[in-house]
C-alpha cells in the first residue's frame, strides 16, 4: 500500500470520528452559532482603493508541497491598481474569524491568473499547515494551456500538503494572446466533510463549473480565511467572505458530477 493511500486511510478514519461528534453536538453548537446565517464578515473591492484594515498580509513561500509564512503579519497599507491588488508570492487573511461547527462559510473571489501562476484559498484553521485545514487552489498552467483546480490538505510528513483531487475547468474558445484569465470562483466549505466549487472563466463563451471534495474533516475551532498568490501575476479584485447554512448533498453534487472531468486522483 502506497503512502498516500495510507494518508487517505488515516484522513478517513479521523473524518468518520469527527463528523459524528458533530452530529451528536449539533443542536448544542447551533443555539450559539445560528444568529451568524447570512452575517457577512467582508465585503471588499480592491480595485484602486486602500486595503481595509479587516485584511493583514505576510511573505509566503512555497517549495513542492511546503507551505511558510515568512516573517510577520503586518496591516496591509497597499494602495491598489487599477487591476486590483497584486498577490503574488504574498498571503493575506481576514482578521473576522469563521464559525464552522454546525454552518458553512461561502468565499466569493474575482481575480486573474497568468501563466504558470495559482492562487491558493485556505477556509479551515488559523495557519496555512494546521492539521486539519483546507486548501482550495486554482493554477493557470503554461504547457498545456490550461487551468485547474485542486484541493488538498496539510496531512502529509512535517505536514506537507496533500492533494486529493484534480480537475480541469473546461475552457470554451479561449484566446491563446490572452495573456490572463478572469475567474470568478464561488466556494462554500460546509463546515462538514464536503466543499463545494463553481467556477466562471471569463472568455468568450463560458459556462459555470462546478466541483466538490469531500475528504476534509471538521473544524471545531474558530477558523481563518487565507489568500495567498504563487507564480508570476495573481491579481486580487473583489472578495466576500459570508456565514451560511449548510447545503444538503443533492442538487450540487448532482450537477458536479455532469460536470466533472480530468479526474486524476
Amino acid at each position: 500500500m502506497s503512502s498516500f493511500e495510507n494518508l487517505l486511510i488515516s484522513q478517513t478514519e479521523k473524518q468518520l470520528s469527527l463528523l459524528q461528534q458533530q452530529s451528536r453536538n449539533y443542536a448544542e453548537w447551533h443555539e450559539t452559532e445560528h444568529e451568524l446565517i447570512d452575517k457577512f464578515l467582508v465585503q471588499e473591492n480592491f480595485i484602486g482603493s486602500l486595503v481595509s484594515s479587516i485584511w493583514e498580509g505576510a511573505i509566503l513561500r512555497c517549495i513542492d508541497s511546503s507551505v511558510e509564512v515568512k516573517g510577520k503579519w503586518k496591516t496591509i497599507i497597499d494602495h491598489c491598481g487599477m487591476d486590483g491588488l497584486y498577490l503574488s508570492n504574498r498571503i493575506i487573511r481576514c482578521k473576522e474569524s469563521v464559525k464552522l461547527k454546525t454552518l458553512g462559510v461561502e468565499v466569493k473571489i474575482d481575480f486573474r491568473l497568468y501563466a504558470n501562476s495559482e492562487l491558493w484559498v485556505f477556509t479551515r484553521g488559523s495557519d496555512v499547515n494546521d492539521q486539519g485545514g483546507c486548501i482550495i487552489k486554482v493554477t493557470k498552467e503554461q504547457d498545456i494551456d490550461g487551468t485547474f483546480i485542486v484541493f488538498g490538505s496539510p496531512i502529509g510528513e512535517d505536514n506537507d500538503f496533500v492533494f486529493f483531487k484534480r480537475q480541469q475547468i473546461p475552457e470554451e474558445n479561449f484566446d491563446p494572446e490572452q495573456e490572463f484569465t478572469s475567474i470568478e470562483m464561488k466556494i462554500k466549505d460546509n463546515g462538514d466533510d464536503r466543499v463545494f466549487v463553481s467556477v466562471k472563466l471569463n472568455t468568450l463563451q463560458s459556462t459555470v463549473f462546478q466541483t466538490f471534495c469531500n475528504k476534509f474533516i471538521p473544524s471545531f475551532v474558530e477558523n481563518t480565511v487565507m489568500l495567498a498568490g504563487i507564480g508570476r501575476n495573481v491579481i486580487l479584485r473583489k472578495v466576500s467572505i459570508q456565514q451560511k447554512e449548510r447545503s444538503s448533498m443533492g442538487i450540487i453534487i448532482e450537477a458536479s458530477k455532469r460536470q466533472q472531468c480530468c479526474l486524476i486522483f
